[in-house]
């Protein structure tokens, strides 16, 4: 992903590889556990939900603009609350973790099985990136370190060593997890983020950049489970009608936003960054929406728990792979050399509906091939390593 169309991801308990229940004594009945479980049905939906919104976004092939490119603006913004959302649900899962764990036991667990999948695919993009770089430009390709730092910061793998070490700092503070000066000092990080999009006060204004910005959400989601019980008559008191309109709301103020980014900075600035403030109210309410689901809304041939994160981890490389074979047919098509296409791809998908479709098709590609890809290491050696565990 380049900067301008940052992906984001996934989530600590990374979004396919934590319990959907807290543990129960043997004592407690089983209409307990079962109330226990449909109490965390919300997190099977975000997860669900969120993958693919990050999906859709990712499956671009060209930078968003508010030219040709507005309606792929708008379902980009319409989709930009995964990020946050997966943060949240991390901190929720990880506040049931630490009354069964030690800090020190809950990382090491982490690091098993969420930064070794990463390690692994990470490197299986940057070694396919590099090849296939070569084979369009030979001699002339770009560096290693190139590469390497779009592998880690601007493609969608930056979510993974970002998540580890927003665990990792409030971990280390844990005795102040439930200080309220401690999650103010955590907003503030969080908010001056949004702030330089606009003062400047540092010139690096990438979301997947901004380690500290995405912390408080953790945070939030922490206290989210330790006032669950609260937290859910208060969204049950709130009617659809009215959570939805602080949606549309949130929406319009988020795109009015973005448009307001794009005309002072110009295309290349990161103007759907998920850090604004508005996208984060935006964020809060379609959490909000999906928090009063009742039950699951995953399809019945899907395993959201164990599936998600493997989906998170193979997109990038489904969507390198199909990006380019559409490229080639689409050059091919038009008698054109496909690098020739590629670097005046925007010449070619100058209609904002077609630019939509393209998305559109693409997601569908990119995520129905690496649920497949899931699905298939799955049964292999292989599994542990897409988040798919006993």
């Amino acid at each position: 992903m380049s900067s301008t169309t940052e992906r984001a991801p996934l989530t600590a308990e990374l979004p396919a590889a934590g319990a959907d229940n807290v543990p129960q004594p043997e004592a407690v009945s089983a209409p307990a556990k079962a109330k226990s479980k449909a109490d965390y049905s919300f997190v099977t939906n975000v997860r669900f939900i969120s993958m693919i919104g990050i999906v859709t976004i990712h499956a671009e092939v060209l930078s968003i603009d508010w030219t040709t490119g507005y309606l792929n603006v708008a379902l980009d913004q319409a989709l930009k609350f995964a990020t946050v959302c997966f943060f949240l649900i991390s901190g929720f899962l990880l506040g049931d973790r630490l009354e069964e764990q030690t800090p020190l036991t809950y990382m090491r667990r982490r690091l098993s099985t969420t930064f070794a999948p990463w390690a692994v695919w990470s490197s299986v993009y940057l070694v396919m990136s590099l090849a296939l770089d070569w084979l369009a430009r030979g001699a002339a390709m770009r560096s290693f370190g190139y590469h390497l730092s779009n592998t880690v910061i601007s493609s969608a793998y930056w979510f993974v060593p970002n998540i580890l070490l927003s665990l990792a700092t409030l971990l280390m503070f844990r005795r102040w997890l439930n200080a309220r000066w401690f999650g103010l000092a955590l907003g503030v990080a969080s908010v001056s983020y949004g702030l330089n999009l606009y003062t400047r006060w540092w010139s690096d204004t990438r979301h997947n950049t901004a380690f500290a910005g995405f912390i408080v959400f953790l945070w939030l989601g922490y206290q989210l489970r330790r006032n669950l019980a609260a937290v859910r008559a208060f969204v049950a008191a709130r009617s659809w009608a009215t959570l939805t309109v602080f949606a549309v709301v949130t929406y319009a103020l988020s795109m009015f936003e973005a448009r307001t980014l794009a005309v002072r900075y110009g295309a290349e600035f990161d103007y759907l960054s998920t850090l604004r403030l508005s996208n984060v109210a935006y964020s809060f309410a379609i959490f909000a929406l999906i928090f009063k689901v009742q039950g699951r809304l995953e399809p019945r041939a899907m395993n959201v728990r164990q599936q998600t994160f493997g989906i998170y981890l193979l997109h990038p490389i489904s969507f390198a792979l199909v990006a380019r074979v559409f490229k080639v047919l689409a050059a091919r098509a038009l008698g054109v050399p496909p690098l020739y296409f590629n670097e005046h791809i925007a010449e070619y998908l100058h209609d904002p509906w077609l630019r939509l479709g393209t998305q559109v098709v693409l997601f569908l590609l990119v995520y129905l091939s690496s649920w497949a890809g899931v699905l298939l290491l799955s049964r292999t050696p292989m599994a542990r390593y897409i988040g798919v565990r006993e």
